[in-house]
């Protein structure tokens, strides 16, 4: 039997009828059957696709193209392939169809609604027009009446085309406000449509000729006289241009006035209320010579004739709700092509398809994300080079936002207009794919009464954003992270947040150089590089600045100029800092070689200035440096050269993928070239395929979450820091060798395989020098218990959240929710139905679900019996905090959780349940976890390594038991003493002959560790986990000792009891446990409010 290579080739090269005959008998069964399908079980439809898939085989066979264009073919494939192809146009095609269909049907009601404004606004439209300014009612005439585009109207303005979009839509605006005051109120929108459709109309056709006449007659001359005159000149290919433009002037007017809004509705599919305000029609009107009729004759016709990108993916976007297509939405195009990044933002149309044309065979990555009001973003994304397929077409079905709002106001409580209001997000591992409804970052600005809103949020996302507001004479307001605000949420709900902006110092000054001359345009930056307080301005002419809303306290002032080297000073800022004085000075050259360790330069590494102090070794400062950018990559001999550089000990932090970072590398310009080496990274990749043990398929898709050896009681317990997605059953995934600060060895990494309704599976621990590494995963299918959250009431806790939480990673509490992206425990949300889904993972011992209703901590075993979780509610803890007998203020108090009821922790997040004692000395802790509790003081210190700042080292004050929905009241410190003592231990207590002891601490007596354990962090913590000494340990109280200038050592509010006196040191680097001293002493009950002193105590090396 004849294979179909030949019967193809026969047909290419001899046109036999009879050999085409045959193959369109062997596979018509192939493309009728894939047409059917493709065509939803529409026969005419599919003879259609049919005929036209054979016709194309024949045509390009017939010319070297199709199947065999690349030598020897698989026909089936080429003919499946094409079939879809061909049903995917079709399909599109009858979805415009449609869509048109219904836009058609909705555009004859609205024009019931827009007759009857046009009929109000027609008596008074041009009465009105005339009483604008001229340079208003020239700008509306232009654009409406005589139907400029952008660029033509900007010329006849004598401005640029953003100018004209400004004034026109300014000037729309004005008219707007005096048609008000006739009585006429109109949208601006409504406005501009009727202006575009309605402000001129077609005269009848047979008017030109009558009038033509008329006006030839009366001027006593032909028509076309002034043509003979032309051609006498011998211009003649002028006048012959000329002729037949006139001659197309009717036809073409005709043409133009049928539908007066066509050239500017190409651009107006794509946003139409914008460009009805303000005229976005450029991006059509560019392609059209408006200064030839001939030239937009030609334009309109080719942009009919236009045939759609067949590789791109069609996108139809749709109300969830009503299913209709929903107009003009923007779509955030991102594109990867490898390390190449390509973004713009395309518009979708009035029937709702956006068509997206991308390097399909040759894109990495694709994201795309819908910005549209009233609506929620919804990203969209997919990753080719992991397995996954963007499809041709995608029905995308847009759900409305969730409406927020509030307020922005100064530091006396006055509103501020024009605020920038921002709100994010991090980025969500677990996120759906390919949808979303992540989006990154959005900024909204406030009104003249200082309000703002967003109306693009989904209802979901609300509790994971982020916020805050800024204006340039004020300082950034603090930031509002809902998850940790428990009645944000609903305050941005009913558009009652309010974001207050603090108070600034304004910094004034001067920058001259070394001949005390001033340097205009000069940067100038108070604060120090990316932090979100600093503030930039640049010098004037005289080389005076002035700098708004600038933080107080101590920060750097940086000036930098083109030809100079930049200059800091430390300035304490605050409103008596009299005016800064900079001197810029010409610097010296930097010049720096990145090489290998071969010698061979290293083009493209990426090298950075580290403007902020660090400390590169243990003890080893570093002085403050200009806050300057200098950034980018090594040129194809891998050099750097840094003009007018700092005079001093520079920072650069280098990296490049395949090989080692280089952090905080010290460079100090020189007349030599210094030379940077880095070494080769070890390169890991893992390859294969991800399928059903079972049935051996391929899984559509999987992730893997990749991880860190760690190892917990002699097992290993991951340290999971990434997940990635792939699809079609195959991954290849490669990790660079990741050495420690301190240059220690990677340890290699974990991968865990995970598909949904399949156990995962853990690999082997995988060397960083093992190069390309090929295996099969089979993972086994696992059913899957669905667990329905229940509130307090009985409800389910819609969108609640749940954590998992296995050995090694733990969960980390919010009032209200759950913190992300910290450590290391899964956390999702539940469905509108309070349910999630059970990893069938053996390692999940507990499942956390909070919501701002109630909390919840139960292990797999009983959810796996009983899958209902039933949530408690939150507790509540009031109290009041003494210091020698008064109330304190200003104490920083926070809450630890002691019993979680599981061997792994749970933890409560610092930041959101961290509160201060108010003038009375009263504290509260809402939305608190039910069961045994630590309440702890915060005692700040300060600190200057490797800058100034503050820390904090935490002392227990109470253990309390909260009970769901009750609130507990504790009063703390009321009995307490100061106590002042001087510690003297044995001589060899001193190491080195310095201090004698590091630290001190009073504290119950409690279980010290074995000395053989004490230097084992492993066996240690094996120590601290065993149940009565953890329980010990939790429940002893202690009071830090804090060394005076006398060599005294003092303690606040110590309880009268018996106690233990511990002091000690780190007897070498690396040490896990303190060399201890101990001594026994008493605090006596009375005397509350004095200071008891106990005078010296000798203290005991511990055993």
């Amino acid at each position: 039997m004849t294979d179909a290579t030949q019967l193809l080739r026969a047909w290419a090269e001899h046109g036999s009828e009879d050999t085409f005959r045959e193959l369109v008998r062997r596979y018509l069964d192939l493309v009728w059957s894939v047409a059917r399908r493709q065509t939803g079980g529409d026969t005419h439809a599919a003879e259609d696709i049919v005929q036209q898939v054979f016709t194309d085989l024949a045509r390009q066979s017939r010319r070297g193209r199709g199947p065999l264009a690349g030598g020897p073919c698989a026909l089936g494939g080429w003919l499946h392939r094409h079939t879809c192809y061909v049903a995917a146009n079709y399909r599109r095609a009858e979805r415009r169809r449609q869509a048109r269909e219904q836009t058609a049907a909705a555009m004859n009601s609205l024009e019931l609604a827009g007759e009857s404004a046009w009929q109000a606004l027609a008596p008074v439209l041009d009465e009105t027009l005339n009483e604008l300014e001229p340079a208003d009612r020239e700008a509306l005439l232009l654009r409406f009446y005589e139907r400029r585009d952008l660029r033509s109207l900007g010329a006849a303005l004598g401005v640029s085309e953003d100018a004209a979009e400004k004034r026109v839509a300014r000037a729309l605006e004005k008219l707007r406000g005096l048609l008000a005051a006739r009585g006429v109120s109109l949208g601006g929108a409504v406005l501009a449509g009727l202006l575009g459709d309605r402000a001129v109309e077609a005269a009848p056709a047979a008017l030109v000729g009558r009038v033509s006449r008329a006006a030839l007659a009366a001027s006593g001359g032909s028509g076309l006289a002034w043509l003979g005159a032309l051609l006498a000149t011998g211009k003649g290919k002028l006048a012959v241009g000329l002729a037949a433009a006139a001659l197309v002037t009717v036809p073409l007017a005709w043409y133009l006035s049928r539908d007066s809004s066509a050239l500017g509705r190409s651009a107006g599919d794509r946003a139409e209320t914008a460009a009805a305000l303000a005229g976005n029609a450029r991006d059509s009107s560019r392609n059209v010579s408006t200064g030839s009729a001939s030239g937009l004759a030609s334009a309109s016709l080719s942009a009919a004739a236009a045939m759609p990108d067949p590789e791109a993916l069609v996108l139809t976007l749709l109300d969830a709700e009503t299913g209709q297509p929903v107009p003009n939405v923007a779509v955030d195009y991102r594109c990867w092509t490898g390390t190449d990044l390509d973004r713009r933002t395309l518009h979708g149309t009035r029937e709702g398809v956006c068509e997206v044309s991308f390097p399909r065979g040759t894109a990495t990555h694709l994201q795309l994300t819908t910005r549209c009001e009233g609506f929620a973003d919804t990203r969209l994304e997919w990753r080719p080079d992991r397995g996954e397929q963007i499809p041709f077409e995608y029905t995308l079905r847009l759900e409305r936002a969730v409406p927020i709002g509030g307020m922005v106001v100064d530091p006396d409580g006055q509103p501020v207009a024009g605020a920038k209001v921002s709100f994010g997000h991090g980025e969500i591992p677990d996120a759906p794919r390919p949808e979303n409804h992540l989006f990154g970052w959005l900024q909204v600005e406030t009104d003249f009464t200082g309000r703002w809103k967003v109306n693009r949020i989904a209802d979901e996302m609300l509790r994971r954003i982020g916020g805050s507001a800024e204006h340039p004479d004020f300082v950034r307001s603090e930031s509002l992270e809902v998850a940790r605000n428990p009645d944000a949420e609903q305050r941005l709900r009913a558009s009652q947040y309010v974001f207050q902006l603090r108070r600034g110092v304004t910094v004034r000054g001067i920058v001259v150089d070394s001949q005390e001359q001033p340097v205009a345009e000069a940067t100038i930056r108070v604060g120090r590089l990316g932090e979100t307080h600093t503030r930039e301005t640049r010098t004037l002419a005289a080389g005076s600045f002035e700098v708004k809303g600038c933080q107080p306290g101590r920060k750097p002032v940086t000036a930098s100029a083109a030809g100079f080297a930049a200059t800091f000073i430390e300035v304490e800022i605050s409103n008596t800092t009299p005016p800064l004085r900079l001197v810029l000075r010409e610097g010296k050259t930097l010049r720096f070689r990145v090489v290998d360790r071969a010698g061979r330069p290293i083009a493209g590494a990426f090298f950075c200035y580290t403007s902020l102090p660090t400390i590169a070794e243990f003890g080893d400062k570093i002085e403050p440096r200009p806050q300057v950018n200098f950034s980018g990559y090594t040129d194809a001999d891998g050099r750097v050269v840094w003009e007018n550089a700092p005079d001093q000990e520079l920072g650069f932090d280098l990296h490049k993928p395949g090989y080692r970072s280089r952090l905080e590398v010290r460079l100090q310009p020189s007349e030599f070239e210094q030379v940077v080496v880095m070494e080769k990274a070890a390169r890991l990749t893992i390859t294969g395929t991800v399928s059903d043990a079972k049935t051996g398929q391929l899984l559509p898709q999987f992730k893997i979450v990749c991880g860190k050896p760690h190892v917990v009681e002699g097992a290993q317990s991951p340290l999971w820091y990434e997940t990635v997605a792939f699809g079609g059953g195959t991954f290849r995934h490669s990790v660079d060798e990741m050495r420690g600060i301190d240059d220690s060895p990677d340890p290699g990494r974990i991968f865990k395989f995970e598909a949904e309704g399949y156990s995962p599976y853990v690999t082997r621990v995988f060397r960083p020098d093992e190069g390309e590494v090929e295996f099969a995963v089979k993972l086994q299918p696992s059913e899957t218990v669905t667990v329905t959250v229940l509130l307090p009431d009985g409800q389910p806790a819609a969108r609640c959240d749940v954590g998992f939480v296995s050995p090694g990673a733990n969960l980390t509490l919010l009032p209200g929710g759950i913190e992300r992206g910290y450590g290391g425990g899964a956390v999702l949300t539940a469905d509108a139905a309070g349910q999630f889904r059970l990893p069938p993972d053996d390692a999940v011992a507990a499942v956390v679900a909070a919501h701002p209703e109630g909390f919840v901590l139960a292990s797999r075993a009983v959810l796996e019996a009983e899958p209902v979780l039933p949530l408690q509610s939150w507790a509540r803890v009031e109290g009041r905090i003494w210091r020698r007998g008064t109330p304190a203020a200003g104490r920083e108090l926070t809450m630890s959780q002691l019993d979680a009821g599981t061997s792994t922790a749970v933890f409560l997040s610092l930041e959101s349940y961290r509160v201060v004692s108010n003038a009375k000395g009263e504290f509260k802790f809402d939305k608190v976890p039910p069961g045994r509790l630590s309440l702890v003081e915060l005692i700040p210190f300060e600190t200057s390594d490797p800058q100034p700042g503050k820390g904090w080292s935490h002392r227990p004050l109470e253990t309390l038991q909260a009970q769901p929905g009750q609130t507990v009241f504790v009063e703390v410190g009321k009995d307490g003493r100061a106590v002042r003592l001087r510690l003297r231990g044995p001589q060899s207590a001193a190491p080195d002959g310095g201090e004698p002891f590091a630290f001190a601490t009073i504290i119950t007596p409690t279980p010290l560790p074995p000395s053989e354990v004490r230097n084992d962090a492993l066996a240690l913590a094996a120590w601290q986990r065993i149940p009565e000494i953890g329980a010990a340990l939790m429940a002893a109280r202690h009071w830090p000792l804090k060394r005076a200038a006398d060599g005294v050592w003092e303690a606040e509010e110590v309880a009268p009891g018996q106690y233990v006196v511990h002091a000690g040191y780190l007897a070498a680097a690396g040490a896990v446990y303190p060399t201890l001293f101990e001594a026994p002493v008493v605090v006596p009950a009375g005397g509350e409010g004095e200071t008891l002193d106990l005078g010296e105590v000798t203290l005991q090396p511990v055993d």
